[in-house]
């Protein structure tokens, strides 16, 4: 994921100098339902943020297996049933909160899951996090950043309640990770050793995201252990994908081979660009020339260049790319290129071209090579695009002792080739000015060689 790392603890007197407890599962416990996990999910996909404003959140301490969202009543605080805990209101101010609840929203935006900052009310099924107080004004025995119920597996159960504990940090990427894996536990994902997902107890404080990879579920680096449901390994973005489906409104991944352009002429070992465009980051990606593979595409990257292989023969030849995203949604595009022959040593060329500067040159007009229209130098064989006041065409050096090809002619104090007047695969030019796009030269007074 693309990973952005913020303070775990923000500069405050008022945060506690200690680092935040990690989010735990209350007692360990998981509470089956005895049901099995439905094919298509029957719950509700609503998660409701409580940042508990203005004066608190009051929970009501139940009975096991009764804990809901709808009468704020849960079995993890302390006391006898039917007793009343206050947790206190979010302490960090209105600008905080809006940080929170984007950074949340961020985390969840791949899946079909709605964010809401508005008690939906007793009567709208829905799940809750809340965002407020300590953990010991909950439970005296309670020393955590976050408590949940664990519900079975498969996300079996609606209404589902649990807690982080705002008052005891202000650092955002904590908090965010920690509303993720209490509102998790509560649809059946246990914790999990990667660093980089939010049901992790690794690297507390660092941006986490819902990572497509199965690992090891276990709390401490090297000493996993067997997943609550029953299995030795968890893949968080799968499961999530699985119940509550992809966000509909989830852009879909753009790639694009920038360069060699459809169509394009262009030299061995022609240079290659692409960018990738997603909400998602890249899981894998591969670039072929003509179906196969010769360059796999980091996943850490979203601008790409390469070479193209020298060994690659002239003629036409198709570029594809093919990526991966996170939610193994597959991306392909293809341009057909066509290489150009060498005339190095007298080589002869094929017909329709010209040898200049030792490869073979177009003159269909349109392909860059010389005398070819143009709009700026990455559009000519040669890296050169020039006018004359009247025609913008591909051009190429003469100077140096190269002589220019059938067709064309030397302007000699501008050291360009250009169109015969009257003949060769274009207009020729008159005797004006030459100026070569892109800052490459500035105006050149030119005359004909005669």
């Amino acid at each position: 994921m693309r990973v952005v790392v913020f303070a775990s603890l923000l500069a405050s007197s008022s945060a506690l100098a200690e680092a935040p407890k990690p989010p735990v599962v209350f007692e360990g416990r998981v509470i089956n339902r005895g049901v099995t996990p439905p094919s298509t999910l029957s719950i509700s996909r609503k998660l409701f943020l409580n940042d508990c404003m203005p004066n608190g959140c009051v929970v009501t301490r139940a009975n096991f297996r009764q804990d809901s969202s709808l009468t704020n009543r849960s079995s993890i605080p302390d006391g006898p049933i039917g007793g009343t805990k206050t947790l206190a209101a979010y302490r960090w101010g209105d600008a905080h909160w809006d940080k929170l609840v984007e950074c949340v929203r961020d985390t969840f935006a791949p899946f079909n899951i709605e964010i809401v900052t508005d008690d939906p009310g007793p009567n709208v099924a829905h799940h809750e996090v809340m965002i407020a107080g300590t953990s010991r004004q909950l439970s005296a025995n309670l020393d955590a950043g976050g408590v949940a119920p664990f519900i079975d597996c498969g996300a079996t159960a609606d209404n589902g309640l649990s807690f982080v504990f705002a008052s005891q940090t202000n650092g955002i990427p904590f908090l965010c990770a920690a509303v993720a894996q209490e509102a998790a536990h509560v649809w059946g994902l246990d914790h999990e050793l990667d660093a980089d997902d939010p049901m992790t107890y690794l690297d507390l404080g660092s941006s986490k995201r819902f990572q497509n990879n199965t690992v090891n579920c276990g709390e401490v680096e090297g000493q996993p252990f067997t997943c609550r449901c029953g299995d030795t390994t968890q893949n968080s973005f799968a499961y999530m994908r699985q119940q509550f489906g992809l966000s509909p409104s989830l852009a879909e991944t753009k790639i694009e081979i920038v360069r060699p352009l459809e169509g394009q002429y262009v030299p061995p070992k022609f240079a290659i660009s692409a960018t990738y465009e997603s909400p998602l980051e890249l899981n894998s990606g591969t670039l072929a020339i003509d179906g196969q593979p010769f360059q796999t595409i980091p996943e850490a990257n979203v601008v790409f260049s390469w070479v193209a292989p020298e060994e690659l023969p002239p003629g036409p030849h198709t570029l594809t790319m093919g990526v991966v995203d996170e939610a193994d949604r597959t991306t392909m595009v293809s341009v057909n290129i066509n290489v150009l022959a060498s005339c190095k040593n007298g080589a002869a060329c094929p017909s329709n071209t010209v040898c200049f500067g030792e490869l073979c040159q177009p003159l269909d007009g349109n392909a860059g090579g010389l005398g070819s229209t143009c709009t700026d130098n990455t559009d000519c064989i040669t890296g050169q695009c020039a006018s004359d006041g009247e025609q913008t065409l591909c051009s190429g050096a003469c100077e140096g002792g190269t002589s220019c090809p059938s067709g064309f002619e030397c302007l000699t104090e501008a050291n360009l080739c250009w169109p015969t007047s009257g003949g060769g695969c274009s207009v020729g030019g008159n005797d004006g000015a030459v100026f070569l796009l892109l800052g490459l030269a500035g105006w050149f007074a030119a005359r004909r060689k005669k």
